[in-house]
């Protein structure tokens, strides 16, 4: 069991979720650790209803939560396909790191990079082990703050293999190769 602080306030309030809250399963599956929630939470498709269970004030209760859309993900549609970036030939999905993400995926509170949300199944990510709530600090030497430097350094690739700095929570860092698809 842990305590996640909704990263999106409004959506969760809205949800009936709230920052004391400890969310121990989705849909009935018990969750293990942060990183399973956001790995299963990346998989949710906006507009379905889950049914969250949390621990509240010492009590456990199920709430039913109807998945909206992630402003990133609304952003990112609307953008035209000229300007988004090609991380999806490695099989990748990331996000900002914030301070409060940090905090729940137990890294460092100066750390930066991007945090890993998904990685297709198909992918040589998942083969080289690269796993949702793993932290991307650099590629192919470079620093890696946002997700525009993300998309900046895997566009510099030109569709060659990917050197990975990650981090990952309580283990340290590791370096990953990951080639495209």
């Amino acid at each position: 069991d842990f305590k996640v602080e909704p990263l999106d306030l409004q959506a969760a309030e809205e949800a009936g979720i709230k920052a004391e809250d400890f969310i121990v399963a989705i849909d009935g599956e018990p969750l293990d650790d942060v990183n399973e929630l956001l790995h299963r939470v990346a998989k949710l498709v906006p507009g379905t209803k889950v049914k969250v269970t949390v621990y509240r004030a010492g009590k456990k209760q199920t709430l039913p939560v109807k998945v909206a859309a992630r402003p990133e993900d609304e952003a990112e549609a609307r953008r035209p396909e000229r300007e988004k970036t090609e991380t999806g030939k490695y099989g990748l999905r990331v996000r900002p790191l914030t301070a409060e993400l940090a905090r729940m995926s137990g890294f460092e509170q100066d750390a930066s990079g991007v945090l890993i949300v998904n990685v297709d199944e198909d992918s040589d990510a998942v083969e080289q082990g690269l796993r949702p709530g793993m932290l991307i600090e650099r590629v192919n030497g470079r620093k890696i703050a946002s997700t525009k430097d993300f998309g900046e350094a895997v566009a510099a690739a030109k569709g060659k293999s990917l050197r990975l700095r990650v981090v990952i929570a309580v283990v340290g860092r590791r370096y990953f190769v990951v080639s495209p698809k």
